[in-house]
């Protein structure tokens, strides 16, 4: 949809078909920047910046731009389980930095496919730090629940977690399956998170945004 109309309009013209769904961010006008569906990543015109390592996983991307920079956004991809039966790999938590002004403002990559953490579900949200100015970055280990959180800063991101606390109602055991599958969704002030795992079960958890 564009946003920047006071009746919001469709945009036409994206270039991959989305199996599960996909992650777009647009400027503050509401014209639309970059959109990925966790494989490719296009910018506002639909022209491709890059591949990343990811698949069509429950909860896709997260776009966030670095604080304080107009150009430098940061796409956080979990690795996708392919086989919810028969996978038993563990999977990563990776981020991709693209500027969308480089290459004559077509964007270009400056960091692709970094690992953030191993043995990761599928699940990572955002939520707006209480400076208003810096994100807690939040992720959820596949083995034992953890919640692990990284601040990104207008130095970038700090790659070294905090930790979070633990999950602790649903077992996120290997052989990896579909209890790995779901959604973090925090509230506007981000103190609470809400945990969506399948099959559909809901968990509510607090989070200090400070």
């Amino acid at each position: 949809l564009l946003w920047n109309k006071k009746i919001p309009d469709t945009i036409s013209g994206f270039s991959r078909f989305v199996v599960e769904g996909h992650t777009s961010i647009c400027d503050r006008n509401g014209k639309l920047l970059i959109y990925t569906n966790n494989n490719y990543v296009y910018n506002g015109n639909h022209q491709l910046i890059t591949r990343i390592i990811g698949g069509e996983s429950s909860t896709m991307t997260l776009i966030v731009p670095q604080p304080g920079n107009d150009s430098l956004y940061y796409i956080f991809h979990p690795e996708a389980v392919f086989n919810i039966n028969t996978d038993n790999t563990p999977r990563n938590l990776r981020y991709s930095i693209i500027n969308i002004n480089g290459n004559n403002k077509q964007g270009s990559v400056v960091q692709l496919n970094k690992i953030l953490l191993t043995g990761s579900s599928e699940k990572v949200t955002g939520i707006k730090h209480c400076n208003n100015n810096d994100w807690w970055i939040i992720g959820l280990t596949a083995i034992d629940e953890k919640f692990n959180s990284w601040l990104l800063t207008d130095t970038g991101l700090v790659t070294i977690p905090s930790f979070a606390g633990y999950s602790g109602n649903v077992n996120h055991l290997f052989p990896f399956n579909t209890q790995n599958i779901g959604y973090l969704k925090p509230s506007h002030n981000g103190a609470l998170i809400a945990e969506v795992t399948h099959p559909w079960v809901t968990e509510l958890h607090h989070f200090n945004p400070s």
